[in-house]
């Protein structure tokens, strides 16, 4: 009981410090609900960023822009091929 309450306050606090559009992140885990993919920019190994499809900048928020990319899928992870691609993901400004 007491091991299952303390896995539950460590998914709160996870829950708590969520990352909005255009912020680093290590998953999709840690992005907030609005951003549905933590990108790749820079390789599978290197911390992505907290994004999500776009059609307009006012769709990313403060933190990001909309911009077209070419998506490479790495592993269950999306990386950036290249700029001036087929999709529009928010990406940092």
């Amino acid at each position: 009981m007491v091991r299952a309450l303390g896995l539950l306050a460590a998914l709160c606090c996870c829950a708590c410090s969520k990352q909005p559009i255009g912020m680093p992140c290590s998953s999709d885990f840690a992005c907030e609900s609005k951003a549905e993919k933590c990108l790749r920019l820079n390789g599978a190994d290197q911390d992505g960023v907290c994004s999500r499809r776009c059609s307009s900048p006012q769709d990313c928020g403060e933190h990001a822009s909309c911009g077209r990319v070419s998506m490479k899928h790495l592993g269950g992870m999306m990386g950036k091929l290249s700029a001036g691609g087929t999709e529009s993901w928010c990406v940092p400004r």
